[in-house]
């Protein structure tokens, strides 16, 4: 569909969890459309069409909608009308919707574009004026972005301009127009928006806008989210947070707990769910979600359409559909989610396409589905869901489809279906623990051998059979703990990602072949699955022993020479560490080798310094190797 306005059109009353009750449009293929929400597409617009005069039914644009010279040519068009009769192209681009705005009549007037009218500070706008009737005198542009009364820039050719706005704060620009001996027209309809790139919250701040600091910080999260913008990062100090309503993230924020989960808590005092997302790069992390309470609706914790829970911990709170999260097309990574209640879905509901990754879920209790409930769909990859209670299917229960990769489904409770219960469609499984035996490539039934199931540690022991059992190319990059994947869990030099939420590092490991134990690699900041962590051409192992930073591509380890002519001295540097002796070498022929200059040359940290006093004329070559 191209050109084409949507907009103040509803469904029915019958209506699934989880839908909206105004629906303009559904599906895809939306091009320069204009309806609300906006819709993905090129060249698509939202908001208020500006119609003449809705309510008899003129559909007429106004000088102010933002469907003029909006729309996609089309070759047709050159010819063609539009619903009044009118040339269908006026302006030169033609207008979305049935009906072309009129700009060679009438008398002088206009509005104002951008090309955002907002966005994080520093915001940089384009500005456009759209006029209409004028006539042959040249038009004189007095611009004023800020609103203040003072004009900011003027000219004759000033038609488009751009302008920076440094500080967060709401602006008004305006334009005034002038031709001829003709009285001015001011043209003020244009609203921008700079909001504050990082927005504080601290229980003890200050709550002055625009919260750029933890001195002025807000005190409610909700506040702190709302004068954000996508793009912006919400940054919650430790504390308890209880909140009197949900908690709406509709933007591409990211909303942090700056000190963590344990000490972030937000708590719905079993009144009301804690958090909705519902926008692509909408981020929550690092976030204990506790008491969220949502009656006869999904989301006790979370309900999230889109974007993304991000290493939060989810407790005890209630919903009738995911007692913890409810996600319906978003993500929740490396989530823990214990001791949550819902009618299907104690822990986790997916609709359609939901994602759980890295997450340990336990605890959780439900009547379908006591750790995880899938609804035609939802993938849930490289989880453990152990411990949970349902009537029917303890651990996870799925209708019509739902796929699991690479995850243990092993000692939950259910009346039917210990640990999975299955209906319509077959679900899609493949490298999984379970009993009984899924169907699926890699899966296994057998005891997983956690660390302390009792205690709750589903950490895996030495012996798992999970250990080194996972899928080989499908699987995320760190474990629940933040260890890298895939490890060598069998020390065998064939590392592989293991089944479950966390990764078995073994004691003898050298994942990477770097000659570095993957324990020792942690400790030193290089990754244990990346034999050149710093991408500098040189292993990890091999920068150890240099004395080199493996993890600063600056870093490296390689000799300096110094200009010099032939018979004078050559000054030979070279980067040296702690404990370690050099031998140093030169050469005038590559294909010849090198002959040796100094041995056992002891280290001058930072640098080592050789002068070699028989500078020859032509090429020389010079080597320098390094011991422990």
């Amino acid at each position: 569909m191209r050109n084409c306005i949507i907009l103040n059109n509803s469904m029915g009353p019958v209506l699934l969890a989880g839908d909206d009750e105004i629906i303009n449009c559904a599906g895809s293929g939306f091009v320069h459309c204009c309806s609300s929400p906006l819709l993905n597409g090129l060249g698509n617009v939202a908001g208020d069409p500006g119609f003449v005069h809705v309510a008899q039914t003129n559909f007429n644009l106004t000088m102010g909608s933002p469907c003029l010279d909006a729309g996609m040519n089309l070759s047709w068009m050159d010819s063609a009308f539009d619903f009044a009769g009118a040339a269908r192209i006026n302006h030169g681009i033609v207008d979305i919707g049935a009906y072309e705005y009129d700009f060679d009549s009438g008398s002088l007037r206009g509005a104002l574009r951008a090309d955002r009218t907002k966005g994080v500070t520093p915001l940089q706008v384009e500005l456009r004026a759209l006029i209409a009737g004028v006539g042959t005198e040249p038009l004189l542009y007095r611009w004023d972005f800020d609103g203040d009364g003072i004009v900011d820039r003027e000219g004759y050719d000033l038609m488009a301009v751009s302008y920076e706005y440094p500080q967060p704060g709401h602006y008004s620009a305006s334009l005034t127009l002038s031709q001829g001996l003709g009285a001015p027209v001011v043209i003020s309809n244009l609203s921008l928006y700079s909001a504050p790139a990082f927005i504080h919250v601290s229980p003890s701040g200050q709550n002055t806008f625009p919260f750029t600091n933890w001195i002025m910080a807000a005190t409610n999260i909700q506040t702190a989210v709302d004068v954000g913008v996508s793009g912006s990062r919400v940054l919650v100090t430790g504390g308890l947070y209880r909140i009197a309503s949900s908690i709406r993230v509709t933007n591409g924020i990211w909303l942090c707990g700056m000190n963590g989960a344990a000490s972030t808590l937000v708590e719905g005092v079993y009144s009301n769910r804690c958090f909705y997302l519902n926008h692509t790069g909408a981020v929550l992390e690092g976030f204990t979600i506790r008491k969220g309470y949502e009656k006869y609706e999904d989301g006790g914790g979370v309900l999230c359409k889109s974007g993304m829970v991000k290493r939060c911990i989810l407790v005890d709170n209630q919903a009738d559909w995911g007692g913890g999260i409810y996600l319906m097309g978003g993500r929740a990574e490396d989530c823990l989610v214990y001791s949550n209640a819902a009618r299907c879905g104690g822990g986790i509901y997916f609709r359609y396409d939901g994602v759980g990754q890295n997450c340990l879920v336990y605890g959780n209790r439900a009547a379908y589905g006591g750790g995880v409930y899938c609804f035609n769909g939802g993938r849930v990859q490289n989880c453990t869901i152990s411990g949970n209670w349902a009537t029917n299917g303890g651990g996870l229960a799925t209708y019509h489809g739902g796929a699991a990769a690479n995850t243990i489904l092993t000692g939950n409770y259910g009346s039917n279906g210990l640990n999975y219960f299955i209906e319509g469609y077959p679900a899609a499984w493949s490298y999984c623990c379970a009993y009984p035996l899924l169907s699926g490539a890699g899966s296994l039934n057998a005891d997983p051998q956690f660390v302390d199931a009792t205690a709750r540690d589903y950490h895996l022991q030495a012996g798992s059979p999970c250990v080194d059992a996972g899928h080989t190319e499908v699987f995320p990059s760190f474990d629940l703990d933040g260890l890298p994947r895939p490890l060598d869990g069998h020390a065998d030099g064939a590392p592989r990602c293991d089944i479950g939420c966390y990764e078995f590092m073994h004691a003898l490991a050298d994942s990477d072949g770097d000659e570095l134990v993957d324990a020792n690699e942690l400790a030193m900041g290089s990754s244990p699955t990346l034999w050149d962590s710093d991408a500098d051409g040189s292993g990890d192992g091999d920068e150890r022993i240099a004395g080199t930073d493996a993890c600063d591509g600056q870093s490296v380890f390689a000799l300096r020479a110094g200009e010099s002519s032939p018979g004078e001295d050559s000054i030979i540097r070279w980067p040296s560490a702690p404990g370690r002796t050099y031998t140093l070498s030169r050469t005038t022929n590559l294909l010849n080798g090198f002959s040796v200059l100094a041995v056992d040359l002891p280290a001058t940290p930072p640098e080592n310094c050789y002068t070699d006093a028989v500078m020859q004329s032509g090429f020389q070559a010079y080597q320098v190797k390094v011991h422990e």
